[in-house]
């Protein structure tokens, strides 16, 4: 009898380790998924636009204003789309 309880109460230890790690593997997987976003405001939109026209318009932007960046990083874009105008273009951009 009591050798079935030291036992239940291993296995219980057993399950919250198992819990607390694969927690810890889905924070990691959400933290790579949800990477930071980089926003640009202000950039004219073109006719016939798509993602390889912005990824270019992206790239034109990063060579023209970090050359260097643009020369030592391999930059690659996972996603690239357009989002709705949310800003006023007569406010002032938030600060971060």
């Amino acid at each position: 009898m009591e050798d079935e309880m030291n036992e239940m109460k291993q296995e219980g230890k057993f399950r919250e380790k198992r819990i607390k790690r694969n927690e810890q593997s889905l924070q990691e997987i959400w933290d790579y998924v949800k990477r930071p976003n980089l926003r640009l405001i202000g950039v004219p939109e073109s006719d016939g636009e798509n993602g390889t026209k912005l990824e270019n318009t992206l790239q034109d932007i990063i060579q023209e204003n970090f050359p260097n960046l643009a020369r030592h990083a391999n930059i690659q874009i996972q996603e690239i789309k357009r989002m709705s105008q949310r800003y006023s273009s007569r406010r002032a951009t938030p600060r971060h």
